[in-house]
């Protein structure tokens, strides 16, 4: 008999780090679990969401919506959130004519209601950092995984940082009701065991990209780099929380334009503006638009979208330098022993660096400078060798396939 699994979380098609967590986690559940017939709850559209994983029953639920975004789609997802809470109170106080209604109507509880295991898939959602609306998404489906007494699991996640005393409420409910939690960094491992009720449930583990990047054995790809490259990666994310910070009269985008037309001109460097996720909220692509109109030497500048896997290894193997204000395109880039200089706006960049030996090549968003910047860069390409041999050194030392799918049978419980 095959066993349902609803995969819920703020999944994207369009984003590079969403495609490998969903990859790595239905291929990690494949592993564990008999049988398995997957229910994903997808934002965006089909694409290639479901044709990473083969020999499996995969049924797509899609979702139009997300955390940060236009006044369109936050209606669209107070909508979301209000059918769920709507359809909970009417269960509750047993009005189930109008309740069956909303579940016809609302892909969560119809999936949900199906299941035998709820997953949340990794990410870093489980915090205020984004705004509330992804933290409401989350509990509202917990409480209604709850409601059905449906097994829960968080996989792959980080937690924190909440910067609103109802954030941290929320995000302690979530984490207590959880029956199992798989984290991807030390703090918030610290985070999720002072929050849940027992700390048997809690476990750790790198990244859940990782898991499929490592059976990829990408270490093995031979890179060809003719003249110097270097890669930095656009997010309208970081060019939003820009305008919330002093960062000393130098704005985020201004220190960039500097870097790239010193790469350019003094380092006589091709520079690939790098796009790895094309959500329209997010406005990566748009950023890097904007950002070339502004930069000089632009025979030596490119923009290149690296949302599909393949794009990236391609793009990826030719550098000697990635510069990352975002997580995953800073895995990948490691994964193939490319020097990475991480800009860390909440932490889970800063635990991912330190995994790999790399807590000197890190730069706190908040005090970004352009000279501290220029010095990180000089001082990676005069050790790009010792460099590549450090991260290889540490990628050895990451848990395994074998331990990811242990440490993940253990949590869920599967037969």
């Amino acid at each position: 008999m095959r066993k349902a699994v609803s995969i819920l979380g703020c999944v994207d098609m369009s984003n590079l780090g969403d495609v490998f967590l969903l990859k790595s986690t239905l291929s990690l559940l494949g592993q564990v679990i008999k049988s398995p017939e997957f229910y994903v709850l997808c934002f965006g559209h089909k694409e290639a969401t479901l044709k990473h994983v083969q020999g499996m029953k995969i049924t797509h639920a899609p979702f139009t919506g997300s955390g940060t975004m236009n006044v369109a789609t936050r209606m669209k997802n107070w909508l979301h959130a209000i059918q769920i809470f709507g359809y909970i109170t009417l269960n509750t106080i047993g009005i189930k004519c109008v309740s069956e209604v909303l579940k016809k109507r609302n892909k969560a509880v119809e999936i949900i209601s199906k299941s035998d295991l709820v997953v949340f898939v990794a990410g870093d959602y489980i915090s205020d950092v984004y705004g509330l609306i992804p933290l409401f998404m989350h509990f509202g489906n917990l409480l209604l995984a709850k409601m059905y007494r449906k097994k829960i699991a968080f996989l792959g996640h980080s937690i924190g940082p909440f910067r609103s005393l109802l954030g941290k409420i929320i995000g302690f409910f979530i984490l207590r009701s959880a029956n199992g939690i798989i984290v991807r960094d030390e703090r918030s491992l610290s985070i999720a065991k002072r929050f849940s009720s027992d700390h048997t449930k809690v476990d750790f583990l790198p990244d859940f990209a990782l898991y499929a990047l490592g059976k990829k054995n990408l270490a093995d790809v031979r890179t060809n780099r003719s003249n110097l490259k270097i890669g930095i990666v656009t997010s309208g994310t970081i060019w939003r929380l820009a305008k919330n910070y002093d960062l000393g009269g130098e704005g985020y985008s201004y220190i960039l334009e500097c870097l790239i037309d010193w790469l350019t001109g003094k380092l006589n460097a091709t520079v690939y503006l790098l796009v790895c996720s094309i959500r329209p909220f997010e406005n990566d692509l748009n950023v890097a638009e904007q950002l070339f109109v502004r930069l000089q030497n632009k025979d030596h500048l490119s923009i290149r979208t690296c949302v599909r896997p393949e794009d990236a290894l391609r793009v990826f193997q030719e550098l000697n330098l990635l510069i990352s204000p975002r997580l995953h395109p800073i895995l990948f880039a490691l994964s193939i022993a490319v020097p990475v200089i991480g800009i860390d706006y909440n932490a889970k960049i800063a635990e991912a660096m330190k995994m790999f030996g790399l807590e000197p090549y890190v730069l706190n968003f908040e005090k970004i400078n352009l000279n501290v910047l220029r010095s990180l860069v000089r001082n990676v390409l005069a050790n790009e060798k010792m460099i590549k041999s450090v991260i290889s050194k540490h990628k050895l030392t990451l848990a395994s396939s074998q331990v990811y799918e242990k440490r993940v049978l253990s949590v869920i419980g599967a037969e």
